[in-house]
């Protein structure tokens, strides 16, 4: 008995679900995100988002050693 690799990703993103970054729909591929604060050292509520806007809206500020998304281009 190993330790179990959770999922990475997803193929479809949940019907229920909004990007936070894009504000869409769009069912593509997407990753959960854990929401700050939310934990209890075992279990930690996570926010589905599109793999695409995480490459493509995400920037590290390595002054502040924090990483932060913003929707592309201003959109939402």
């Amino acid at each position: 008995m190993g330790k179990e690799k959770m999922r990475q990703t997803f193929e479809k993103f949940p019907e229920e679900a909004t990007c936070p970054i894009c504000g869409k729909n769009t069912d593509k591929e997407c990753a959960l995100v854990p929401i700050y604060g939310t934990g209890d050292g075992r279990i930690i509520a996570s926010q589905p988002v599109h793999v695409e806007c995480l490459l493509n809206g995400v920037m590290y500020y390595r002054d502040y050693d924090a990483i932060a998304a913003n929707a592309p281009h201003g959109e939402k």
